[in-house]
């Protein structure tokens, strides 16, 4: 949990004594309605007018102001929306990306099926359109200025890590430059190669699979899970769609620093917009044993 800062004033300090109890009771299932896995959290944090559009403008401002000078890294590694869903999460960073001034870089993957026997069942229009969670799209857009997160480790010793956040700051043909956000590598530039990402044999997919693309994804928005371990200075949740497993409302909520930067998106519905009610499961046989 958070820590109080010494330099807080005493009411200050009870605000984020009280918000830091609040998160705990979140991860501990405490207050929850019998009945309907809901808890009910300060209205003041849903946005006004409970769209992710206002969301977006509310944690990134100034993000889609074409008069604006491009954010700074400092500026990125204090922000990021979470969302339970990946679907969720790619239509937002695709949103702000298309808000945000400055030239499109489009990077295409070479995708392939490894041992098909020469069969050719299936057409490259086909696996250009396979999304896979811990894959790079086969159409990677991005714009200077924008952050990124790895999706593989490059060179864990330079803080090139699976999970490691970055801002773009150049693009060539065959490489892209980046600055690490955060982190005891923070500022450091580094160079990202496209690199072979092979998907083994699964239940979603009944052949191996090759994509040959720089390992790497928008990150204006995140998944939650993938968001495990991080603090930040400003957060924004969309849960439209219910949170779905064991304490991922908690780890959600518990990224931000401080519930004045916290700004949510809920179901729209009466109770979830006008009462602060949301989803939180958690299966309390994990305390209990």
């Amino acid at each position: 949990m958070h820590l109080l800062h010494p330099d807080l004033l005493p009411n200050q300090q009870e605000e984020q004594q009280a918000f830091a109890e609040r998160i705990l009771a979140v991860g501990d299932g405490r207050g929850i309605e019998p009945g309907s896995d809901t808890i009910q959290w300060p209205i003041r944090s849903i946005v006004p007018d409970n769209s992710v559009k206002t969301l977006a403008d509310t944690v990134f401002p100034t993000i889609s102001d074409h008069n604006a000078p491009l954010p700074t890294a400092a500026y990125l590694a204090d922000r990021v929306i979470l969302a339970a869903r990946n679907d969720t999460v790619t239509e937002i960073n695709h949103s702000i990306l298309d808000s945000m001034c400055g030239k499109y870089h489009i990077f295409r993957s070479a995708d392939s099926i490894i041992n098909d026997g020469g069969r050719d069942i299936y057409t490259t229009e086909y696996i250009n359109t396979i999304e896979v969670a811990n894959l790079p799209h086969h159409k990677l857009k991005v714009k200077i200025g924008v952050p990124i997160i790895l999706l593989r480790n490059l060179n864990p010793a330079d803080g090139m890590c699976n999970g490691t956040r970055l801002c773009i700051v150049k693009c060539g043909e065959r490489v892209i430059e980046g600055e690490i956000l955060s982190g005891k590598h923070s500022d450091r530039r580094v160079f990202i190669p496209r690199i072979p990402l092979a998907l083994t044999i699964s239940a979603d997919l009944p052949f191996e699979f090759l994509r040959v693309q720089f390992p790497l994804r928008l990150t204006f928005a995140m998944t939650i899970n993938k968001s495990q371990g991080q603090t930040l200075s400003h957060i924004g949740i969309v849960i439209k769609e219910p949170v779905f497993s064991h304490g991922q409302l908690y780890v959600a909520l518990s990224r931000v620093t401080s519930d004045a930067n916290l700004h949510l998106v809920v179901p729209n519905d009466d109770r979830a917009r006008q009462q602060g009610r949301i989803m939180n499961i958690v299966y309390r046989k994990v305390f209990h044993g």
